[in-house]
């Protein structure tokens, strides 16, 4: 169980942009510890089980986009993510051309194409979990913030 401890809590995820990826490890975790088993003790199933394909699941995945540069890795994960059904599209937004005080040349913009998540389904996905009890919000003041 330190293993998994330690794997589950080097995934760092600030904007929950992994979420449906890290959530089922973090939710085996839980079951782990609301069992109580030691953290020495081997797994019993259905533990014994699901973490290997967790960790399967995790280095089929990750190669696909280890190593790629920055702009092919952005296009490869845009394709995944049509795949996986949760892209959303992508929009041009509106820029004003800046201009130099002094001398008035056109200063160009970098444009940079831009690509957004149907995140709605994630964090139902989230929800349903916290709310059948698979998984918690830590301070429970944020349930509010993120229940509405």
């Amino acid at each position: 169980m330190k293993g998994i401890l330690f794997i589950v809590s080097s995934l760092f995820d600030p904007l929950g942009l992994i979420a449906p990826v890290c959530l089922p490890a973090k939710v085996l975790l839980q079951k782990l510890c609301k069992s109580q088993i030691g953290w020495d003790q081997p797994l019993n199933e259905p533990y014994k089980s699901a973490w290997p394909n967790w960790v399967k699941f995790m280095r089929q995945t990750g190669p696909r986009f280890a190593g790629l540069q920055r702009f092919v890795a952005r296009d490869v994960v845009q394709k995944a993510l049509v795949e996986l059904g949760v892209y959303r599209g992508e929009k041009d937004n509106p820029v004003v051309v800046p201009m130099c005080s002094r001398s008035k040349d056109i200063v160009e913009p970098l444009l940079k194409p831009r690509w957004y998540l149907r995140c709605k389904d994630m964090a139902n996905a989230a929800m349903k979990e916290v709310s059948e009890g698979r998984s918690r919000i830590i301070h429970s003041f944020h349930i509010r913030t993120w229940n509405n």
